[in-house]
């Protein structure tokens, strides 16, 4: 005896109920998928990711040889062509600016700018023109032949006294380097002097 149509129906309508039921069973307990929004590693040819930027070390000491950003930045403060690279002409413009040639960022920007000082030619005798006295510091001499004053007072010369002899002029805070010699002491000692407490005689 044939099935009738309503029975088919029901048939049907039961067997499409079981696939469903067998599918969400099967797909509830599954795994959730993962996405990997992790950056391209080593290697990869993906080229739109940007480097991150490196910080200036502002108080970098910079001189002839130095590069990077710390070189561009002191370069940008003194007006010149910012390529990053301390050569002989960055060196000079620092050296015209504050008297020194290796300095950084930070120093520059508090270090005053070169005092100009009308010049007392070398092998000049020199007096004291205070009222308080030449003061002259002690001098050091590096391996490369260069002078640094100690900072230590070696002398005070009282007003219209000798001084000494100007051996070379350092621009960088108006100071001179003379040849002087102590009271009742023949050997001549090296120090330096602020332009103002001098004149020549």
């Amino acid at each position: 005896m044939k099935p009738t149509k309503p029975q088919n129906t029901s048939l049907y309508v039961g067997l499409a109920l079981l696939v469903g039921v067998g599918a969400y069973a099967t797909t509830r307990n599954k795994e959730p998928e993962v996405v990997n929004d992790l950056p391209p590693g080593p290697g990869t040819n993906n080229t739109s990711s940007v480097p991150p930027k490196t910080a200036i070390n502002f108080d970098k000491t910079l001189s002839v040889g130095s590069r990077g950003l710390e070189v561009e930045k002191l370069q940008t403060l003194m007006g010149i062509t910012a390529d990053g690279v301390f050569g002989p002409q960055t060196e000079a413009k620092l050296f015209s600016l504050k008297g020194v040639k290796q300095i950084s960022v930070n120093q520059f920007s508090k270090t005053p700018n070169v005092v100009r000082i009308t010049m007392i030619p070398v092998g000049s005798r020199v007096m004291s023109n205070t009222t308080v006295g030449a003061k002259i510091f002690g001098a050091f001499k590096k391996i490369d032949g260069s002078l640094y004053s100690s900072g230590v007072l070696r002398k005070t010369v009282r007003y219209g006294q000798n001084v000494g002899i100007i051996k070379s002029v350092l621009t960088a805070n108006g100071f001179y380097v003379v040849y002087y010699t102590n009271d009742g002491d023949p050997i001549t000692k090296i120090g330096f002097v602020r332009a103002s407490e001098i004149e020549k005689y």
